[in-house]
C-alpha cells in the first residue's frame, strides 16, 4: 500500500506541475498551440493513471481511512476537470480565431469589365 501511495504521491506532483505548464500557457499572449494541446493530452494520460492508483489504493482502505482518501481523491479528480475544461476552451477559442481568419481570405472571380477604345467620334 506504502508503494501506491508513493507512486500516487509521484502522480499528483507531475500532475501538478502540468496545472502549473497549462495555466502558463494560457496566461501568455503567444499561446502555442502544440504545447497545451501536449499538456492537455498528458494531463489526461495521468489523470488515467492517478484513477487507477485510487481505485487500487481504496481498495486495500479500511474503513476509518476510506472517507478522507476518497475525498481527497475527488478533490483531485475535479481539479483536473477544471484544467482540462480550461486548456479545451482555450485551444476551441485558438481553432475559432483561426477560422474566422480563413473565412475572411476567401478568393472571389469577378468577371473581366472591358471598355472600348475612344476614337473621337460621337455617336450623336
Amino acid at each position: 500500500m506504502e508503494n501506491l501511495k508513493s507512486k500516487r504521491k509521484v502522480i499528483r506532483t507531475a500532475v501538478s506541475k502540468l496545472f502549473t505548464r497549462i495555466e502558463n500557457e494560457i496566461k501568455n499572449t503567444n499561446v502555442n498551440k502544440c504545447s497545451l494541446e501536449e499538456s492537455l493530452k498528458l494531463l489526461t494520460v495521468k489523470a488515467e493513471e492517478l484513477s487507477k492508483l485510487d481505485l487500487q489504493i481504496e481498495e486495500l482502505l479500511d474503513s476509518d481511512s476510506f472517507e478522507a482518501e476518497f475525498e481527497a481523491s475527488q478533490d483531485y479528480a475535479e481539479r483536473i476537470n477544471i484544467w482540462q475544461f480550461r486548456a479545451e476552451r482555450k485551444l476551441n477559442e485558438l481553432t475559432g480565431s483561426s477560422e474566422s481568419m480563413n473565412h475572411n481570405k476567401q478568393v472571389v472571380r469577378l468577371p473581366k469589365l472591358t471598355i472600348p477604345k475612344f476614337n473621337g467620334d460621337s455617336l450623336y
